[in-house]
Order: C-alpha cells, then structure tokens, then sequence
C-alpha cells in the first residue's frame, strides 16, 4: 500500500476528511485558475503553404473547454465545410486545412469572445513546366 502523508483534516457534517498534499494542490490549482483573465498563452502565426499541403493554424489560450469562433476573411467558417478540422483539446484550439487550394489563401482569425487572434495564409501555386519537343522529320 501506498505512504500516504495526510497534511490536514477538515471536519464536515459527515464526519472527518483527511485531506493529501496532492489534493490541496489540485484544490488551490482549481481556485488560482477562476481567477486568471482569459488571454492567449500562444496567438494563431502566419502560415505558408503550397497548393495540396495540409495546413495548422493553432493557439493556446489560458482557460480549456472554450467554444471559439472561426473565420476567414471575417466570415464564419461554417461548421459542415468538410474541408476544414477544428480541434479542441485542453486548452489548445486548432484549425486544420487538410489540402490547401488557392482559393484559402486569406486572413484567419480565432474568437473567444472578444478576445481575438488573426494569422494570415499565403499559398503558393504549383508549379507546371510544360515541356515541347520539336520533332523534325527528315
């Protein structure tokens, strides 16, 4: 069995609890975390990419479980494109463009509120060479 050292007891009308270190960590981690400002720890950053690359624009904010907003170009992103992937997990927010075309070239911004991030996407064409040969008959 596990050492456990019990740093405090709190008396309830259930009867005593003994309270871990570990626990009143957890406790006072929970508490400091309602009283910080919602504010980004990392902004979205411009990206680049060529035609048919997958591209990520990501940020981490000071609070998880949010909801934000996506858009481009200052319009919504609508939910059912299935070209882009929005993924949520902890406190990091992300925006995936699977296979980029030239048409998503364009500023996209994160909403939390009134609280925003605006990263631009630069996108590259492909590069076609066309080669001719001259045939020349003899």
């Amino acid at each position: 069995m596990e050492d456990v050292s019990y740093i405090e007891q709190v008396e309830t009308q259930m009867g005593t609890i003994d309270v871990t270190q570990a626990e009143l960590e957890d406790t006072q981690k929970e508490a400091n975390d309602a009283h910080v400002p919602l504010s980004f720890i990392s902004p979205l950053e411009n990206r680049e990419a060529a035609v048919e690359e997958t591209v990520e624009f990501l940020c981490e904010m000071t609070h998880p479980g949010l909801h934000p907003t996506w858009l481009k170009d200052n319009q919504p992103l609508s939910l059912a494109d299935s070209r882009y992937q929005i993924v949520n997990r902890d406190s990091t927010y992300q925006l995936i463009i699977p296979s980029v075309v030239e048409s998503d070239r364009g500023e996209y911004t994160v909403q939390f509120g009134d609280l925003q991030s605006t990263a631009v996407l630069s996108v590259q064409g492909q590069l076609h060479l066309l080669c001719s040969a001259a045939i020349s008959k003899s």
